[in-house]
């Protein structure tokens, strides 16, 4: 299920900020970009902040490992990011 919200209900620097991310990579942004720049001090913020921790805890896996795991992850669930 995807929010309409997060295609249109951004504020112009939120907005701003997808455009630059989209400018960057050259593709359209995912779900997640949009979700974190939605009302980013409310949610994005925390949650972006949530992520790192978790991404940089201490692992025997490396970070290209856990990127692979989730696209693999990703992939299983059909999510299309």
């Amino acid at each position: 299920m995807r929010l309409q919200i997060l295609e249109s209900g951004h504020t112009a620097q939120e907005r701003q900020r997808i455009e630059r991310w989209e400018a960057e990579m050259g593709m359209g942004a995912p779900g997640t970009v949009k979700i974190t720049a939605y009302r980013s001090d409310f949610f994005g913020k925390p949650f972006a902040g949530f992520l790192r921790a978790v991404r940089n805890k201490p692992s025997d896996w490396t970070l290209g490992q856990l990127e692979i795991f989730s696209t693999l992850v990703s992939r299983l669930n059909q999510c299309p990011y």
